[in-house]
């Protein structure tokens, strides 16, 4: 019988074919996971922030400490609109047996250790069901709050257009929640996984979003705030100069704070030797190692100032491209982000070798090979931040998380 059905029915969304090996609900399309005879769901969330409210928050964001000073008082805002998107909601339980290892280093070998993990939860993602780039709005960060079924026909607000398609939209959920199930697992290196679907739901969500517009210096601005919650969500302001130079002065001081005491390092400890810095430090090898434990800890701080430095003239939220935001990272940085760091450690080797024979030998090619080091050490220390990782990160990491139990 069911081989028969899976022969002859085609799912109305998709055109794939229906069956039921992988999905414990016949009903499910195996391919987009829609459900077959059900008519999906189109909800309207209900606005609760007002216009005022709205503009305060965006008042209270420009007040933050790397935007430019007084904009508060200098922006000009052209334009409060509320606006409604769409979005595609994709809910299910997943129940997932995830195998691996992971690598540990005993002695002079490396072994790996196996692992295993089961997941059993109810798991919930949002994609825009329109283009919602311009303003920053990619995925649902709230999905509490009042709802009621849409209405078309006597519902008065500027609801943007559907267009992706439910199959496609559905596709991209069934990824992203493969992907966050086998991310939950924390397994390092996975070797095998089975990942089963069950109460599958979809729904169209309508949002309300307020969108503020203001120029500041003749330059255009925005920034989106939730309707429901009342919180900013993404936006761009422009940034503090000062801070940009404070920032890059700070992280250039720190740098070149250290190249003596690695200097000191590798004429003590490396080379057993005594030179300039050894004399200068003295005996304290110790501290000057606890320096160099500190900055490797601090080194972070030193890239976020570099980033600041190049990327601070435009502060942004949210999941917008471009711009600055505070300690940015990302868990899947590109390949050439592994040059970049390459780039840092050959910079800095550079500094603190030439500084050895330049200050213990006096001889000047030292000072040049330093001057090197330094500008291959700037060059990669700027590189090192990318705003683009954010689509990576947005994708596969955000819009994949537990369903809150209710």
């Amino acid at each position: 019988m069911i081989d028969e059905f899976e022969e002859t029915a085609a799912c109305p969304h998709c055109g794939g074919p229906l069956s039921s090996e992988r999905y414990e609900d016949p009903s499910v399309c195996d391919a987009c996971l829609s459900e077959i005879g059900a008519r999906t769901r189109t909800l309207l969330f209900t606005q609760t922030v007002t216009r005022d409210q709205a503009l305060e928050a965006v008042r209270t964001w420009w007040d933050g400490v790397l935007m430019a000073w007084g904009l508060r008082d200098r922006a000009e805002v052209t334009d409060t609109r509320l606006h409604y998107y769409p979005f595609w909601k994709l809910s299910a339980h997943i129940a997932a047996a995830v195998k691996g290892h992971r690598t540990e280093s005993r002695e002079d070998s490396e072994i790996e250790v196996p692992m295993e993990e089961a997941v059993d939860d109810d798991f919930v993602w949002t994609e825009a069901a329109c283009d919602a780039s311009e303003i920053g709005v990619y995925y649902l960060h709230n999905l509490g709050g009042e709802t009621r079924a849409y209405d078309i026909t006597t519902f008065t607000g500027h609801v943007s257009e559907s267009t992706v398609p439910q199959a496609d939209a559905i596709s991209d959920g069934i990824a992203a929640l493969e992907y966050g199930v086998l991310k939950r697992s924390r397994i390092p290196t996975i070797t095998a996984h089975e990942v089963y679907f069950s109460a599958c739901e979809t729904a169209l969500l309508i949002y309300p979003f307020w969108i503020v517009r203001y120029d500041y210096a003749g330059r255009p601005y925005f920034a989106t705030v939730d309707g429901v919650t009342g919180d900013l969500v993404a936006g761009r302001a422009p940034g503090s100069l000062c801070w940009r130079v404070a920032a890059f002065v700070a992280a250039l001081t720190a740098t070149l704070l250290a190249v003596p005491v690695w200097i000191y390092l590798m004429e003590v400890v490396l080379l057993g030797s005594s030179g300039y810095f050894s004399g200068l430090f003295g005996d304290a090898w110790w501290f000057a190692l606890v320096l160099a434990l500190l900055m490797i800890v601090g080194w972070g701080i030193v890239l976020d100032g570099f980033a600041l430095a190049r990327y601070g003239a435009e502060v942004s939220a949210g999941d917008l491209h471009g711009g600055y935001r505070f300690r940015y990272t990302s868990e899947h940085a590109p390949f050439k982000n592994t040059r970049a760091i390459g780039g840092i450690l050959l910079g800095f080797g550079l500094m603190v070798v030439g500084g050895y024979v330049y200050c213990n030998e006096g001889r000047w090619p030292g000072l040049v090979v330093a001057a090197a080091g330094l500008v291959v050490y700037m060059l990669s220390c700027v590189s090192v931040y990318n705003p683009a990782w954010e689509l990576v990160g947005r994708i596969w990491a955000r819009d994949t998380r537990p369903a809150e139990k209710g």
